[in-house]
């Protein structure tokens, strides 16, 4: 309760008052929102200069020594469902059951 009372005690000294300040409350919204847009600009460029000096964003990745057996799966995937759409056009015979022959 006491650190309340601290704290309360520390606030009163920023009260608003009676008299109504717009232009102030403008003037301090429109700064801090114009620093932080600085803020945010000199970050941007700061990122962008830095990837396009190559470097790394954050962790770089460990590189991984890829091994052949994923990729020939999934060329062996890509081959049988080529082979599998080329049946469909070709081989399959289908029926209409409308009997309009569409």
């Amino acid at each position: 309760m006491k650190h309340f009372n601290d704290i309360t005690k520390n606030l009163k000294g920023l009260h608003y008052g009676t008299a109504l300040r717009p232009s102030r409350d403008w003037l301090v919204v429109l700064t801090l929102t114009f620093v932080l847009m600085l803020a945010s600009v000199a970050w941007n460029l700061w990122t962008f200069a830095k990837v396009t000096g190559g470097e790394p964003i954050g962790t770089e990745a460990p590189q991984q020594t890829a091994g052949t057996a994923s990729t020939d799966e999934v060329v062996k995937l890509f081959e049988e469902r080529a082979a599998e759409e080329a049946r469909y056009r070709n081989d399959y015979r289908f029926v209409d059951p409308s009997g309009t022959g569409r």
